[in-house]
């Protein structure tokens, strides 16, 4: 190392230095360095040629010395470094520490040379290190174990080796944890202080097979690994536990959460009681029979996974939820649902006597028995039992006569040799079936119908209810059923001319029998009204259509048209009426204007021209597009929706709609389970700057004020969008207006109401 120099002292034309170097011998420390030895070389440097020998050189610390030492310098030249002169050489051997480094320091001083005056003294001091004697590699910890608290808290501790050795110090312990039916791998979970015999893991987790590893570390390296036993941890629960009976015995089934090593053990509730010995299973299971189970006894079982561990004994999961009940063998309940009872029937006719079999053990009907009297008889006639899956009885027509009533009850048999008991009795009065008669024409000389029919009933019963149905070739056109004693329906069907129909008649007597369907076919030849003529045009300052309609006189083979309306179409859902009927006036053209066509859209429409037969015509459909003013919001109200404002400049319209559902969190299940009610949310927001194309303020506020229902009409505004908003509302509570009079717009806030147009 290079020389380290003191500080400078002068005295006449002279001036010394006193410095230093130390070197080490070896120059390293190794494991096996037993003995160093560092040198001290202690120097001067003159300013100008010495020569001095009575001089008093003293050194103290880890070094000594006291005497005088021998000077002689020649240079004449300041500071030459030819002058530097080495004076002393001392020697330190020493053992280095293997628990840290050792520091080997001096002071010296050097006074008495006469060429600089005998009381100029140069001092010099500093130190040197060795490093520490490196230890070997420690030993290995022993007796690795595990204490458990629960699944989520295990102690690990183990027996150091040598650890105070200073030559196979322990400085640190690592610790590791491997999921040995996981990935296998360690992962360290901790590193301890080398002190260490002990560590508490709060991170396990139940279902999980562990084992941990210690090793101790210093500057040398690491020892090898010392290896506790492998340890569970508790398994978790099946889920879905079934039971089915399987001929005398009962197989039951779960679905597996456990890891692969899980056994699984199976209980019996017997009567609602649990019984021993449980069933256990081999690992990895997901099924098990219990075989031969008291068939006297219902059975529910749950389950819960095990394992044995070699350290911990047996650890369990909790218990599954239990399955369903099973019943082995056992009679059925008395059947149910018998039928007819209480209502009606027509004696002179075969009678279903039906019932539902209800199993105790889940096994499916065997047999039936059977028996029935008229009430206040004191015998049954009794049908024999059975063997029949069928849960029905057809009674022969006769057996008893109508006016009068019988009663019934039944009795059946599963796969137990003991049949149920008796069911309830069931009463049955016995009517003649009813008689309807159509009285509708065989040709219908108009486009309506009016169903007509007569009623009789043997026992003279008012009719208490009917149904009328429609149909043309195999299709039902139209259904009505009503209560009471009417005797003639007027059908809303438009009939097609020259058209074959078949009307359907039932009706239903006092005592609640209903006949048979009458049925009477025809078919429809009227002479028609003078189909009219129209045009559209579309009024952008209203929204507005203005139909005009021409009905000219008849032509050959039609009639007088005494009264007219308007339909219109905006492509979805059905035909809409837009004016009640109106009186024809022979030879003069009206207009009509319809405030409500949808915007963005191509809008039908369609004149019904209507004779006193009465018969109908329909014109020929006349298209209005409304699609090239689609810039346009409209909002109508009023009477007849009559008011309306617009917006043309920035005019926009968004729709929310919402449908309520309720989110429900099942055992089992990952997600929630949806619910999906039949209430609906809709709202409507329209916004507009005012200007010379728009509303005033005024009006809007005007429209806003008015009760009823408002109808609001927009295009979508979405880049290449087609479609239009046309929906019935009402101005939303609290928020339905705002103006922003410095930006001249206005917001509206609608949400809708169920409204038939």
């Amino acid at each position: 190392m290079a020389i380290t120099w003191g500080a400078s002292k002068t005295g006449g034309s002279n001036g010394i230095r006193l410095g230093y170097e130390f070197t080490q011998s070896p120059a390293t420390v190794g494991t096996g360095t037993s003995s160093v030895t560092v040198t001290l070389k202690l120097y001067i440097w003159t300013m100008g040629a010495i020569s001095d020998s009575s001089n008093s050189l003293t050194v103290s610390g880890d070094f000594s010395f006291s005497g005088s030492v021998s000077v002689s310098t020649s240079s004449g030249s300041s500071w030459s470094t030819s002058n530097q002169q080495l004076i002393k050489t001392i020697n330190r051997t020493f053992s280095p520490l293997y628990g840290g480094a050792v520091t080997s320091s001096f002071s010296g001083s050097l006074s008495g040379i006469e060429a600089v005056g005998g009381s100029v003294t140069a001092t010099a001091s500093g130190s040197t290190t060795t490093a520490k004697r490196p230890p070997y590699a420690p030993d290995a910890p022993t007796a690795v174990t595990v204490a458990r608290t629960d699944s989520t808290r295990h102690t690990v501790s183990w027996t150091r080796t040598n650890a105070t050795d200073p030559t196979k110090i322990y400085d640190t312990q690592t610790i590791q944890r491997a999921d040995v039916l996981g990935s296998g791998s360690y992962v360290t979970i901790s590193t301890l202080a080398g002190s260490s015999s002990s560590f508490v893991d709060t991170s396990t987790v139940s279902n999980k097979k562990y084992r941990y590893r210690v090793r101790a570390n210093n500057d040398s390296g690491s020892s090898a690994w010392a290896y506790s036993p492998t340890f569970y941890t508790a398994p978790i629960s099946p889920t879905d536990v079934k039971a089915a009976k399987s001929g005398g015995d009962i197989t039951v089934s779960w679905t597996r959460r456990a890891h692969i090593e899980a056994r699984y053990e199976v209980e019996d509730w017997a009567n609602g009681v649990a019984t021993t010995p449980t069933i256990l299973t081999a690992a990895n299971a997901a099924s098990t029979v219990a075989t031969s189970p008291d068939p006297a006894k219902t059975h529910a079982y749950q389950v819960r996974a095990f394992v044995d561990d070699a350290t911990f004994g047996r650890l369990y999961s909790v218990y599954s939820a239990r399955s369903a009940t099973v019943q082995l063998m056992a009679p059925p309940n008395a059947p149910t649902n018998l039928a007819p009872s209480g209502n009606a029937a027509d004696g002179a006719k075969a009678i279903t006597l039906s019932w539902r079999h209800n199993p105790v053990d889940t096994t499916a009907q065997t047999y039936y028995s059977l028996r029935h009297r008229a009430v206040g008889a004191s015998t049954w006639t009794t049908v024999a039992k059975t063997a029949s899956p069928t849960q029905s009885y057809a009674l022969t027509a006769g057996t008893y006569a109508n006016g009068t009533s019988f009663e019934w009850q039944v009795q059946t048999w599963g796969d137990h040799a003991t049949g149920s008991e008796w069911s309830a009795v069931a009463v049955v009065p016995l009517s003649a079936t009813p008689i309807a008669t159509i009285l509708s024409p065989e040709t219908v000389l108009g486009s309506k119908l009016t169903a007509q029919w007569a009623y009789a009933d043997p026992e003279s019963t008012n009719q208490s209810a009917y149904r009328v149905t429609l149909i043309q070739s195999g299709q039902t056109l139209e259904t009505y059923t009503g209560s009471g004693s009417a005797s003639s329906r007027a059908l809303a069907t438009r009939l097609d001319n020259g058209g074959t129909y078949t009307l359907k008649v039932a009706v239903r007597d006092g005592a609640g029998l209903w006949s048979a369907d009458t049925s009477q076919v025809f078919t429809v030849s009227y002479a028609p009204p003078p189909s009219a003529t129209a045009t559209a045009i579309y009024d952008t300052s209203t929204g507005a259509a203005v139909v005009e309609v021409t009905i000219p006189g008849p032509g050959s083979g039609e009639v007088d048209a005494v009264t007219w309306h308007l339909e219109r179409h905006t492509g979805a859902g059905d035909w809409v009426a837009v004016t009640n009927s109106i009186s024809v006036t022979p030879g003069l053209s009206e207009s009509v204007v319809d405030p409500l066509p949808a915007v963005n859209a191509l809008n039908r429409y369609r004149v019904i021209t209507t004779s006193e037969l009465p018969s109908t015509a329909t014109s020929a459909e006349v298209i209005l597009d409304t699609s090239k003013h689609r810039g346009f919001v409209y909002v109508n109200a009023g009477p007849g929706f009559s008011q309306v404002i617009k917006f043309a400049d920035f005019a926009t319209a968004s729709v929310n709609a919402t449908r309520e559902r309720v989110f429900n969190n099942f055992a089992g299940r990952s997600y929630p389970v949806a619910t999906t009610g039949e209430t609906r949310d809709k709202t409507v927001s329209v916004s507009g700057r005012l200007g010379d194309n728009s509303s005033t303020p005024s009006e809007v506020e005007a429209l806003m004020d008015l009760a009823g229902t408002f109808c609001v009409r927009a295009p979508y505004m979405k880049q290449g969008a087609g479609g239009n908003v046309r929906e019935f509302v009402q101005p939303n509570s609290g928020t339905a207006l705002e103006f922003e009079r410095i930006k001249g717009t206005v917001s509206l806030s609608f949400r809708k109401v169920d409204f038939i147009e």
